[in-house]
């Protein structure tokens, strides 16, 4: 997460997100924070509450508090800007990891 001048005042945070080629971010819920996600580049498919999204360079999204959410990237990768509201702490982020159930089912076997 990166501070940015004038954030502060305007009650939100920024984070710059890069996902390689074919690559996947954890499942999260943020308790308290919105999530705006905004697409730069490439492409994604999200899902979000149960519910597959698709987005690509110039797409939006808005992500209410308590709403699990993962994207995994298309084969060009994805990039994209994440703003937060209210501001989250870097050191302390509003972000809970959702086990995934392939994961966690594979780890009981072992």
């Amino acid at each position: 997460m990166r501070a940015i001048a004038g954030a502060a005042g305007l009650n939100i945070t920024f984070l710059h997100e890069e996902l390689p080629p074919d690559g996947a971010a954890p499942t999260v819920v943020h308790s308290a924070t919105a999530e705006f996600v905004y697409m730069l580049a490439g492409s994604v498919t999200g899902l979000v509450s149960g519910k597959k999204i698709e987005l690509k360079q110039g797409d939006y999204l808005m992500i209410p508090p308590g709403v699990a959410h993962k994207f995994t990237a298309g084969s060009g990768g994805g990039e994209a800007i994440s703003v937060f509201s209210p501001p989250m702490d870097p050191a302390k982020p509003d972000a809970k990891i959702i086990p995934d159930e392939n994961n966690t089912r594979n780890r009981r076997k072992s």
